[in-house]
């Protein structure tokens, strides 16, 4: 990867890879329902470290979308921890579960101060309609032992545009030229259609 791609793919997302947030060029939208990360915990503790809160959880996104997504753009971010009793915040202190936690391996924090994660390179260009992606590998060690139930992750990102505009742009270059006459055409998107 060259070292001018995580900047500008830093500045167009609006978060950077040291940590600290920038200005979004043109924001990522929330993703929610059309991808979902599916979250699964792995159960062996990390190598060399007996600690009971370093946790580790493998991420995967699937993409319940007709429409083809552009990797480079999706951002796992970790939203919320919550403890046994569903609170998001210490109850005697007030702060954030989130703000508690050290997280291992993170590629940047948000403007609001919530880490985020990518897919991995190996994951291709796109996430295909209806495919899920590469996991990704998240860890994190609670230092004051606190019990938590698995992270809840949001998905941000941008929708590939749709190409109807183009399709039409091209069958009508087509007739156009000659290669294609509107009845064809025509006899064509009646034969595609189901019938009813």
């Amino acid at each position: 990867m060259s070292p001018l791609r995580p900047a500008f793919l830093g500045a167009i997302l609006g978060l950077s890879l040291s940590g600290a947030a920038v200005e979004a060029a043109d924001p990522l939208v929330d993703l929610s329902g059309l991808v979902t990360p599916i979250v699964t915990q792995i159960p062996k503790p990390l190598e060399g470290n007996n600690f009971a809160t370093d946790l580790r959880y493998e991420v995967r996104l699937r993409n319940n979308s007709g429409d083809t997504i552009p990797t480079h753009t999706l951002v796992l971010i970790l939203d919320r921890l919550s403890n046994l009793a569903g609170e998001d915040r210490d109850p005697l202190k007030g702060d954030s579960f989130l703000s508690r936690i050290d997280i291992l391996d993170k590629d940047g924090t948000t403007a609001d101060g919530r880490p985020f994660f990518r897919l991995p390179a190996s994951q291709g260009p796109d996430l295909l309609p209806r495919s899920v992606s590469e996991p990704i590998l998240v860890r994190f060690r609670i230092p004051d032992y606190t019990q938590a139930f698995p992270p809840i992750f949001k998905v941000m990102g941008e929708r590939r545009p749709t190409t109807s505009g183009s399709l039409d742009a091209l069958i009508q270059l087509l007739i156009d030229k000659g290669v294609l006459t509107r009845e064809e055409w025509d006899s064509t998107l009646a034969r595609s259609k189901p019938a009813r």
